[in-house]
């Protein structure tokens, strides 16, 4: 006799374990999403060859359920994702349309569900018009029309309890993306500290860590400059990163550099060696300035004389010739990793 099913998937139970789906259930949601014909074939293919709604189905979101036939296979999914403080992303549904379930009961339960959860508002984009319409009967409405790439959705919301005022629901969105990225940087940390050699690991980390506590003590004491939790697990990553194939970092280079170009850590793309080439570069171009200030320097019997030659086609340098030694013990001074270039060019 075979096991009857509940009355819905979302009937009242206990806390429900994560998903975790065996390879015949990850093969069932792939050919289910590629047979659902009312959403564009390429959003289809590009969904199943990334994963992406197997990863949401395992990401722990209590909303998250699959539907199973009367012998147990899969006939449908529902993958969530929290959007917000109290919010949650109906980000893919799909079924087989078999018969077995009743629909409207399903999206009533959900709603229920969802709000004993202590979710406040639920929202998707819309990619299948006939979904859509039948959401629409649920209080779902349409906000506005996000445009990714050569596609375009409407945005749907609902509201399940009113609580707080849409500035407040914004803001606690932008926490809840900002908490989300700030989660996949530590992850990427773990994973970059996962590469290094079981001999070194060790000592490694210890570096790390040590320029971290450097640089953080320093540039935290700067004014005006911001130094959160996500600039600090950035300049983390990316010391880590560095440190994959280096075994040295100049802290004073750093910390001169990243307080020069401080949006360098509110991003985890960019190497520490490209900061670098950065910085040199800007302080090149300085330098170059000063010279062609002192070229043009007139009238004034303290001053050493200069003669101002030419700028090169970037105009980001400009080339003086040093007349006499005093001239050399300037440049030696401003510029001492060039002491030998400069005699060689007096010479």
């Amino acid at each position: 006799m075979e096991k009857s099913q509940p009355k819905t998937i979302y009937s009242p139970e206990k806390k429900k374990e994560p998903l975790l789906l065996t390879e015949d259930q990850k093969n069932s949601v792939r050919n289910i999403t590629l047979g659902i014909e009312e959403v564009d074939e390429t959003i289809r293919q590009m969904v199943v060859e990334n994963n992406d709604v197997i990863k949401t189905l395992e990401n722990g979101n209590p909303l998250n359920r699959l539907i199973l036939n009367e012998k147990g296979e899969v006939s449908g999914y529902v993958a969530c994702e929290d959007f917000g403080t109290h919010e949650a992303y109906l980000k893919y549904l799909g079924t087989t349309k078999q018969k077995g379930y009743d629909l409207p009961k399903e999206i009533s339960a959900f709603l229920e569900y969802a709000k004993d959860q202590g979710y406040t508002k639920l929202n998707f984009h819309g990619w299948n018009n006939r979904l859509n319409k039948i959401l629409e009967r649920y209080g779902f409405e349409r906000i506005k029309t996000d445009t990714m790439g050569d596609f375009s959705a409407d945005f749907y919301e609902k509201t399940l309890v009113e609580s707080k005022i849409p500035k407040d629901i914004e803001k606690d969105r932008i926490n809840a993306f900002e908490q989300k990225y700030i989660n996949k940087l530590n992850q990427e940390y773990q994973k970059t500290l996962a590469t290094f050699k079981e001999e070194n690991r060790g000592e490694k980390e210890k570096t790390i860590s040590e320029s971290f506590e450097n640089l953080g003590s320093r540039i935290a004491k700067e004014q005006n400059f911001e130094f959160g939790e996500r600039q600090k697990i950035i300049l983390k990553l990316k010391l880590a990163r560095h440190f994959q194939n280096n075994d040295a970092c100049d802290m004073n280079v750093l910390f001169d550099a990243i307080i020069e170009s401080p949006k360098f850590i509110n991003t985890d793309k960019g190497s520490l060696n490209h900061l670098f080439e950065t910085h040199q570069t800007k302080t090149l171009q300085k330098i170059a300035e000063v010279r062609k200030a002192r070229a043009e320097m007139t009238g004034n019997e303290k001053f050493n004389p200069y003669e101002a030659l030419f700028e090169t086609k970037s105009g980001k340098y400009y080339m003086a010739r040093l007349f006499n030694m005093p001239h050399l013990q300037e440049e030696s001074e401003y510029m001492n990793h060039c002491i030998v270039s400069a005699r060689a060019i007096l010479m």
